[in-house]
């Protein structure tokens, strides 16, 4: 191919120089002639350089559109530099492939990096449009699709606005119900630019359990505070009453009555004070293999009289024959006890038990009555040591119960409290 180019030159320039000679001496028929020749081969040398451009522009397009299935003819009866350019433009081919290949194998390798993180992370544009984000993500929000932060707004009205308002300089904490109850979650943002685009990552957190937590070790603090100075100030009053009452005897019955309404009260102080010390002596628990199916039976057999005192009826579902779980039987019956007796002073006379375990072991208890709803003000509080709504109630046993889920590394939460029904739920990891 070479060869021919410049053989094509050198006869481009023979012709193009004979027929100017041909001009100059007025020789008018081969200088046209001449120039013809000329012309024509121009024409060939145009040709013979598009066919080459035509390659360069087609492997360019094909590469565009990610089309690298095209090989252009290295046959060696071609022409040696027709062969040289199409080898050239083949190995571009080649290369550009290769890296191809080795930005989607990144791709892949932080993509399921992504999926497998701990962390929900969101990538948001500059019109809040949701262009990437990971299944945790999806996971802590309770959302099976989301393409637009508008759509937070299905789980509490504010979270799209604060969403919205989130920055590089701080986080913040947000809170709403889903189907698993209260969540909160610590968001963290990221700005960046890809190409000449605004990009925001949101990195989410479920920080539930430590608020939780946090919340329990404070109020087993602020207990064990009250308990030991009341119990300090309690005790000698029960044990000088008692002294002097054997003292006076019957002859000073005022100072008699007097006292013995003072040790009579200590007395009950102190048996007061004494049952939320149990919120603080929650013993480590004792875990085994249990079937689910056996513990609930055995916790049904125990409050089997309160039931039918209340025209309570109770049913049992599950989406598995046999579900186990590695507990402390006591404990976790205890926590069972505490959820049916609460349908019961709720007025409650049906109760739907239904376990599900998931692909990630991961076991569900829900607990539905359609007893009295709990107040919207008082969904919150019901956790809370001493909180309660009972006139004969001490409000530690939702306390205790959440407890003792967090030591099985669980949970106890209210999902929702309507006219329809209540839903309790205990989540085992």
């Amino acid at each position: 191919m070479k060869k021919k180019i410049i053989l094509l030159l050198l006869l481009l320039i023979a012709f193009v120089a004979g027929a100017t000679y041909c001009f100059i001496y007025k020789i008018y028929i081969f200088a046209i002639i001449a120039a013809l020749f000329a012309l024509l081969l121009v024409v060939v040398l145009v040709i013979e350089y598009n066919r080459n451009i035509k390659k360069l522009i087609f492997m360019l397009n094909a590469v565009e559109a990610d089309d690298f299935s095209f090989h252009f003819n290295e046959d060696k009866q071609n022409d040696k530099t027709e062969n040289a350019f199409n080898f050239m433009l083949n190995k571009i081919k080649h290369i550009m492939q290769l890296e191809k290949e080795r930005i989607l194998e990144k791709e892949h390798y932080y993509e399921t990096m992504l999926e497998r993180a701990e962390t929900g992370i969101m990538a948001v544009d500059a019109n809040d449009f949701v262009i990437y984000r990971n299944a945790k993500a999806l996971n802590l929000l309770g959302l099976s699709i989301l393409t637009h932060l508008k759509q937070l707004n299905k789980l509490d009205e504010s979270l799209y606005e604060r969403f919205q308002k989130i920055d590089d300089e701080d986080g913040c904490k947000v809170s709403f119900y889903n189907e698993r109850g209260k969540v909160m979650l610590s968001v963290g943002c990221s700005s960046v630019q890809i190409q000449g685009k605004a990009i925001r990552i949101l990195a989410l957190n479920n920080i539930s359990n430590e608020m939780d937590n946090a919340e329990v070790d404070a109020w087993t603090r602020l207990i064990r505070v009250m308990t030991h100075e009341i119990m300090n100030s309690i005790s000698p009053i029960a044990s000088l009453s008692e002294t002097l009452m054997n003292c006076y005897g019957e002859n000073v019955e005022e100072v008699k009555t007097g006292l013995e309404i003072i040790h009579k009260t200590s007395k009950g102080l102190m048996a007061f004070v004494e049952s939320y010390r149990s919120l603080t002596r929650i013993s480590k628990p004792n875990k085994k293999v249990v079937d689910y199916n056996e513990l609930i039976h055995h916790v049904l057999t125990l409050v089997k009289d309160d039931m039918q005192q209340a025209n309570l009826r109770c049913s049992l579902t599950s989406n598995q024959e046999q579900i186990l779980l590695y507990v402390d039987d006591n404990q976790i019956c205890q926590v069972v006890i505490n959820i049916i007796r609460n349908a019961i002073q709720a007025g409650a006379t049906a109760l739907s038990i239904n376990a599900a375990i998931d692909e990630k072991e991961t076991v569900r208890i829900f607990f539905s009555n359609n007893g009295k709803a709990i107040k919207q003000d008082e969904m919150n509080q019901i956790f809370i040591p001493f909180f309660t709504t009972k006139e004969t109630g001490n409000g530690i046993g939702l306390s205790i119960s959440r407890q003792i889920m967090q030591m099985h590394d669980g949970s106890i939460q209210l999902l929702r409290s309507t006219e329809q029904e209540t839903v309790f739920m205990m989540m085992f990891k």
